[in-house]
């Protein structure tokens, strides 16, 4: 709770209930916004970065880590950055006390408080699409919890367009959306939040892969490729799934302060690599 309100008290700024024209340029607040909205009668809130330029605009929405909250998360990642560089929406919304129930028993009090945590992000979506000019591509992002919540929401939803995860998988037994969307996840193999094999907490990231598989509608063998502390699995179907284990790792983020970029590395970064050169390429081909 403590997290929650420090984050909710930090921005001047209020993200509209309406814009004029939300397509004009300069028509969306500038810097750091803040949503308050209700959802299953609990207050609820997500911080927002717009672009200057006229829309339409791709979205990302970046989902914090167990007992986080959205504007490190945002940072941490450099999502900040990046979606002002590449002109898109980012909006970073807040767990229930700072967490998120993805299915598994997992995690922390928004399990204990039956939040629904996928009906909070579609309606950050629908606002989204009522007030930002969204061009109708969303990428969910995450790292841990938040990572675990990325995959439920689109295995769940049709908002979602492409995941980019780190450190957390899907939690459920089934992924129900057949709609094929791009892939991208890293673990690394030195992470003992949420091991990539799994844990009391936490299920194997293969039964993730193999569910994603099957909703890709992939089928043969993965291309594999090693360079640095990366390794990679790619396959290519109906749309591309990416798993990368990042030997030495911890439950941190490839590309941040903890974890730099290698230039000699394809794909080290979770963020800009991981969306220009997989999600992006996609979207553009099929979307």
């Amino acid at each position: 709770m403590i997290l929650t309100l420090l984050f909710a008290c930090g921005s001047a700024v209020v993200w509209p209930d309406q814009v004029a024209d939300p397509c004009a340029a300069g028509a969306l607040p500038s810097g750091e916004a803040l949503l308050r909205l209700q959802h299953d009668g609990v207050p609820r809130s997500a911080l927002f970065w717009a672009p200057s330029a006229p829309g339409p605009r791709d979205v990302v929405v970046n989902l914090h880590d167990f007992r986080t909250e959205p504007r490190r998360q945002a940072h941490y990642s450099r999502w900040v950055p990046v979606a002002a560089a590449r002109q898109l929406l980012l909006v970073a919304p807040d767990g229930r006390s700072a967490t998120w129930n993805v299915g598994n028993g997992c995690c922390g009090r928004s399990v204990e408080k039956h939040s629904d945590d996928r009906g909070f992000l579609d309606t950050v979506a629908a606002r989204v699409a009522s007030t930002g000019c969204p061009t109708g591509r969303l990428l969910a992002t995450g790292i841990g919890n938040g990572g675990m919540m990325a995959h439920r929401w689109a295995c769940e939803s049709d908002d979602v367009d492409a995941v980019i995860s780190v450190g957390g998988a899907l939690q459920l037994d089934t992924c129900a959306n057949p709609r094929a969307i791009p892939l991208v996840h890293y673990h690394g193999d030195a992470d003992t939040q949420y091991p990539a094999g799994g844990n009391a907490e936490a299920l194997p990231l293969a039964a993730a892969i193999e569910l994603w598989k099957l909703r890709n509608r992939v089928s043969g063998p993965p291309v594999e490729t090693r360079s640095g502390a990366l390794s990679c699995q790619r396959w290519d179907g109906a749309a591309p799934i990416v798993s990368c284990t990042v030997h030495g790792m911890v439950d941190v983020w490839p590309g941040s302060a903890e974890w730099p970029v290698d230039p000699n590395v394809p794909l080290s970064d979770a963020t800009e690599a991981a969306f220009a050169d997989v999600v992006l390429p996609w979207w553009n081909a099929n979307l």
